[in-house]
């Protein structure tokens, strides 16, 4: 394995009952590189980030992650590992009976300690303060005691973004992240993402059906069909796009 491999799926398979929704991926992921993993509904690209993540146990095949064989029961194994995931679902991404500055912090609040360590309460000041600067820092001034629910769909994808670059990820999966998002609220996440991914040299998975999307942000996209990668490529290659549309058509 390449020493810049951070990420690889060795013939990855998921059955559903009756259904194969992934039949034997064999995709890697490098240092310091944002992949596209693209297809139309149901070709198996969510499937496949929550074999990653941990949420689902593939069938057959082995995951690796930086060159050891990884077997993830749950999604807080693969955080261990540096591993994150923001969901396409907003009742996945946020909590909405909670506030931004909870969802900021959740599974991490920060405590005061007293008494040696037997007494601990959240401090809730360190809380307000630092999520309130690290979104200032991208230029977004949240009202950070709202309730999740009362900020729009696309505020709640970029928050969730957000949170995700705030527990410094060494790969970071994206599902379909940026749909509720107007063009410039896109081209803010795009231009955040590359950023960070060129700050930390962390790895990023960018799942998505919007061809233009992937190759406006992606340094190399995959093709997922059916199930099965049918085709890859580095976007500086400067393939056409109609020769993309072109393998996602063909038969197999």
């Amino acid at each position: 394995m390449s020493g810049d491999v951070v990420l690889k799926a060795v013939n990855i398979t998921k059955r559903f009952g009756a259904i194969w929704a992934l039949r034997g991926v064999n995709l890697e992921l490098r240092k310091g590189e944002i992949l596209g993993l693209v297809g139309d509904n149901g070709a198996g690209k969510t499937t496949f980030l929550k074999i990653v993540i941990g949420i689902y146990q593939p069938t057959s095949g082995d995951l690796y992650v930086l060159g050891k064989k990884v077997v993830f029961k749950s999604p807080q194994d693969a955080i261990h590992m540096g591993i994150y995931m923001v969901h396409q679902e907003q009742e996945l991404a946020l909590v909405p009976t909670l506030t931004v500055e909870e969802n900021f912090f959740l599974g991490h609040y920060p405590v005061k300690s007293y008494l040696g360590g037997l007494i601990k309460f959240v401090d809730w000041n360190k809380i307000e303060r630092e999520s309130k600067e690290f979104l200032y820092k991208f230029g977004y001034k949240f009202e950070v005691d709202r309730n999740a629910a009362t900020i729009s769909g696309g505020e709640r994808q970029i928050l969730a973004v957000l949170r995700a670059f705030s527990l410094r990820p060494k790969i970071l999966l994206l599902d379909e992240s940026t749909t509720a998002l107007s063009e410039r609220g896109r081209r803010e996440v795009f231009s955040h993402l590359k950023e960070y991914i060129s700050k930390t040299q962390a790895s990023a998975i960018y799942v998505t059906h919007t061809l233009d999307d992937a190759l406006r942000i992606c340094d190399r996209i995959a093709l997922l069909k059916h199930g099965k990668i049918v085709y890859e490529f580095e976007t500086k290659a400067g393939i056409s796009k109609e020769d993309i549309v072109r393998h996602l058509w063909e038969e197999e």
